[in-house]
């Protein structure tokens, strides 16, 4: 088996496109092209301004070779934690739900005083200065979340916890598996944005959760630990509770599909075996979207 025998098939649950507010390396249409060049299976659209439902379905229907699905990020742009939007989106035919990003707490808290230096735009977008927290202020989860929850679950969907913090992703957790949500992702865990220790990542994939292993958290822009290291979480994780993604369309790194197959051959580098890859990077995507 060669590197495109692994790559063949493959799912990437987290790229960025244009149409957009932030610049992109591809638009949708040369995603579909570079996806087709590469015999990949599919691919999952996230914006952090707008829905993508719409994009995805007409995507699709352009490419039926291909599963390309969509979703909404519940930021101050689709209303927040907004269970109405969830539902509207999930019955159109979206997949994927992301709790907040730009918009978390989590997330403002990391970058105050840094503005714009990743999110290129941000700052001539109106945005609150508060971020969004999925908690009371006891410490305890909004019920708007419980809604939020069971829409997903009835349609079907995934539920991925975005740039909410670790705290934030433990108390969700707790709720996602008493009310039997089985496709649950923790959003890039090693990326510095919203970090979650290796110690609660075992534990959550232990629990039922599917964690992001994250090309991006790898890169100069966030250096947060080296491919190799990456491969050794895998490795104590369970490769059958892990995904493999890229969080790419940035106009300064590569494009998403091209940087995934450098991802991969450099997992496989560090002691990942082929198997274990297609489970994370075939498998287990098909595993979430179907």
């Amino acid at each position: 088996m060669d590197s495109l025998d692994i790559f063949e098939g493959g799912i990437d649950l987290h790229i960025h496109s244009s149409p957009s507010l932030f610049p992109r390396k591809l638009n949708d249409w040369e995603m579909i092209e570079k996806a087709r060049a590469r015999h990949l299976g599919g691919f999952v659209i996230k914006s952090h301004e707008s829905s993508t439902v719409d994009r995805a379905q007409v995507l699709q229907m352009k490419a039926p070779d291909l599963i390309i699905k969509g979703g909404v990020v519940l930021n101050y742009f689709i209303g927040g934690l907004n269970p109405y939007a969830v539902e509207v989106a999930l019955k159109m035919g979206g997949k994927f739900i992301w709790l907040p990003t730009i918009s978390a707490e989590q997330h403002m808290l990391h970058y105050r005083g840094k503005e714009g230096k990743l999110f290129q735009g941000i700052d001539e977008i109106g945005h609150p200065k508060e971020g969004i927290t999925i908690l009371t202020p006891e410490g305890k989860i909004k019920k708007v979340m419980y809604d939020i929850i069971d829409l997903v679950k009835e349609h079907d969907g995934v539920l991925c916890t975005g740039h909410i913090s670790e705290k934030e992703v433990l108390i969700l957790a707790d709720a996602v598996f008493e009310r039997k949500l089985d496709k649950f992702v923790i959003t890039h865990p090693d990326m510095g944005i919203a970090p979650v220790s290796l110690k609660n990542q075992i534990e959550l994939a232990r629990k039922g959760a599917f964690l992001e292993k994250c090309l991006l958290a790898t890169t100069s822009s966030f250096k947060d630990l080296s491919v190799a290291e990456m491969a050794e979480t895998i490795k104590i994780i369970d490769p059958s509770r892990c995904v493999l993604v890229t969080d790419f369309g940035q106009p300064f790194h590569s494009n998403p599909i091209d940087a995934m197959f450098e991802f991969i051959n450099k997992l496989v580098a560090a002691g990942i075996d082929r198997k274990s890859i297609r489970t994370m990077y075939v498998d287990n995507p098909r595993l979430l979207i179907e």
